[in-house]
């Protein structure tokens, strides 16, 4: 058992990295029915699947916590990446600002082609915010040696 929970990590960040990469390459090959999670449903936004693959590259360079610095240095900077287009959405959801981050990797005509904007949901938003700050804390603790990481993670 504790060899498979000691695999969790490493296999999400690559379940994340491989679904992401996939929805990128869809968008970028224009087959709008491979970036749904199902036929009728919303697609994956772009900067949604870029999130995933950086918080997964986050995942599994920060997973072994006796990592050496580079690889806890990499690992922050892909969480930190995430974070701040998270937190850049999350702001434009809140003050109704365009920043033109929807527009990272796609044109306007891509975006203004398809049914739903261009744009992650506040909701998307705000869980890749919160799991970015969780994989940024992953070696901290606060009062009586609680994680940070864990809250985050389950919020």
């Amino acid at each position: 058992m504790r060899r498979l929970l000691g695999t969790c990590p490493w296999l999400c960040g690559w379940f994340a990295i491989a679904v992401g990469t996939l929805t990128l390459v869809a968008w970028w090959l224009n087959r709008p029915e491979l970036t749904a999670i199902a036929a009728g449903l919303p697609p994956v936004m772009p900067n949604t699947a870029l999130m995933a693959v950086l918080q997964g590259a986050s995942l599994i360079l920060l997973t072994p916590l006796a990592s050496g610095k580079r690889r806890l240095l990499a690992g922050t900077l892909c969480a930190a990446a995430a974070g701040t287009i998270a937190g850049l959405t999350l702001s434009e959801w809140i003050f109704n600002l365009d920043l033109g981050i929807d527009r990272i990797l796609l044109t306007p005509r891509e975006v203004s082609a398809r049914a739903y904007p261009g744009r992650t949901s506040s909701e998307t938003a705000a869980a890749y915010a919160a799991a970015a700050l969780a994989l940024m804390s992953t070696n901290r603790t606060i009062a009586r040696g609680l994680p940070p990481a864990q809250i985050l993670a389950f919020i």
